[in-house]
């Protein structure tokens, strides 16, 4: 069995995904061969950081813009056209470097995080370049946009059933389109001593844990939400998580909170999973790979800041499950911290909710469909 995964550097959700399916199938499949690479990266690395730096670039600065481009590439028709125009130049870019990965490594399956090379790989498929590899894409948001379906894709594993309307109104297939849930680190979701955590961070049981995060990049008013949640008054205590950042650390650690506000700052830390376990609501924005994880954990969500485009939709779908409230600005979100701390019962709807939709699994699932889908190939390839 060898697996080529193709992912992209725009954020670190598509590699994560990534990452934690190959670790699935080495699981399942001790004798694999996997190998994770991001084409353009590779291929054009002065190109990769010029559009990484571009895309974060149009987000903080006309954010507008880049949400104008994402709905309106969200009409099928649209995507359509737009996926076959900037396909184009992808293809120049990365087309080399993809058929050189499977001219070497000769994949039973491509597997795809982000639809750029995924548009690559469908036009080596269409060009008779892919051999006999499935080829498939794994959707790391709770949104199907239509810039994800391509011809030539043999399957697409989404994160929830209330995605498939969408994805088969693209134009995928109800064969095609599986729910696995988005692949995360298989250590969220796992039993957490919520006593034992606390009391080593030198918190409270009987307070509101507050877990505030912007991400392992640090990204998003986390400084801002930190005050918003002291603002909550009694009852309420917070962790807050800097990512990578140092400059919010710094910030963090020089800040100082009202007189017995129970506040713990922490830096980049592996320990994420038994944070979220030990909880009671994390605040942050709506990333797919951090939501799936707070699913997984049981950990209702309060949302700041989302970015345009999939975060706004991540936090219209996750909203409407009844896991998530959100606040345009600090004071909103004092205000709804404040009622799920009077109102109990309401943040055990939440996790309830959170619980439903969990799939802490996910990264096997998406394993054993490709294995599936491989030995579908294999029966049916001609002699």
């Amino acid at each position: 069995m060898r697996v080529l995964f193709l992912t992209a550097s725009f954020g670190t959700g598509h590699t994560r995904a990534a990452r934690a399916v190959q670790h699935a199938l080495l699981d399942r499949e001790p004798d694999a061969t996997t190998l994770l690479v991001d084409p353009l990266a590779a291929a054009r690395p002065m190109l990769s950081r010029v559009v990484s730096q571009a895309y974060l670039n149009v987000l903080k600065v006309t954010p507008w813009a880049f949400r104008y481009l994402y709905t309106g590439a969200e009409n099928p028709r649209l995507a359509r056209v737009g996926r076959t125009e900037v396909g184009r130049l992808l293809f120049l870019a990365m087309s080399q470097q993809v058929e050189a990965l499977v001219r070497q490594m000769n994949p039973d399956a491509v597997v795809c995080t982000h639809p750029f090379p995924l548009s690559v790989a469908g036009s080596l498929r269409a060009r008779g370049k892919l051999g006999q590899a499935v080829l498939g894409v794994i959707i790391t948001d709770f949104h199907a946009h239509p810039f994800y379906v391509t011809p030539g894709t043999d399957f697409y594993a989404v994160g929830a059933a209330g995605l498939l309307p969408d994805l088969l109104a693209a134009g995928a297939t109800a064969e095609e389109a599986v729910v696995t849930g988005i692949p995360i680190d298989p250590g969220f979701g796992q039993p957490v001593n919520r006593p034992q955590v606390l009391t080593r961070l030198g918190l409270s049981e009987d307070l509101l844990t507050v877990l505030v995060m912007g991400g392992g990049l640090g990204l998003g008013p986390v400084m801002d939400a930190v005050e918003a949640v002291e603002l909550v008054g009694s009852g309420v205590q917070v962790i807050a998580v800097a990512g990578r950042n140092r400059r919010l650390r710094r910030e963090l650690q020089r800040h100082r909170p009202p007189a017995g506000f129970p506040l713990v700052t922490l830096g980049y830390t592996r320990r994420v999973p038994e944070l979220m376990g030990a909880a009671d609501l994390l605040v942050s924005k709506p990333g797919g790979l951090t939501s799936a994880e707070a699913l997984a954990s049981h950990l209702p969500m309060c949302c700041v800041a989302p970015l345009p485009g999939q975060e706004e939709r991540n936090l219209d779908f996750l909203r409407r499950e009844g896991v998530l409230v959100s606040a345009a600005e600090a004071r909103d979100l004092t205000l709804e911290i404040k009622r799920l701390r009077d109102q109990r019962s309401r943040l055990e709807a939440m996790r309830r909710a959170a619980a439903g939709l969990a799939r802490p699994d996910a990264a096997h699932a998406v394993a054993d469909l490709i294995l599936s889908r491989v030995a579908g190939r294999r029966r049916i390839r001609p002699a």
